[in-house]
């Protein structure tokens, strides 16, 4: 059995024009696998405004192998706790929560993967979105 390392692979922060992520605007990581042994866990992470009105985002996530096989999934992450607080870690009025999306997730292929992730909500443009983070790391054993 091989072991493997807990250390980053890729990470990755996508700004956005002020404070709003637009319905049609994609944002793209590309992350390059070489070690197919391992296991993955894949998170995303929201830096958003204290003013952000909801409870939750909606995002997609399209999944592009190097074969050029295409995955498609919709995550409902939760921003919120039952009792309305955030999630996260506060500074100011600026929070960020790192959201788990793929937990030990295995790669067939070494190469590169792209990750296409946007803005599954409702609105032309969501309000308080400052920054989306992709971060992809070798899972714990």
């Amino acid at each position: 059995m091989v072991s493997c390392n807990h250390d980053k692979v890729f990470e990755k922060y996508e700004k956005m024009n002020d404070n709003k992520w637009l319905k049609n605007q994609a944002l793209t990581f590309e992350v390059p696998i070489e070690d197919t042994s391992c296991v993955y866990d894949i998170s995303l992470t929201v830096r958003h405004a204290e003013y952000y009105p909801y409870a939750n985002i909606l995002i997609a996530i399209n999944q592009i192998t190097p074969s050029a096989e295409d995955r498609y999934k919709i995550f409902d992450l939760r921003l919120r706790n039952a009792d309305g607080s955030f999630i996260g870690d506060g500074s100011g009025d600026i929070w960020d929560t790192k959201i788990p999306v793929y937990k030990k997730m295995s790669f067939n292929n070494k190469g590169t993967y792209k990750f296409i992730v946007g803005n599954h909500m409702p609105y032309v443009e969501t309000e308080g979105i400052m920054e989306i983070g992709f971060v992809v790391e070798k899972a714990k054993d």
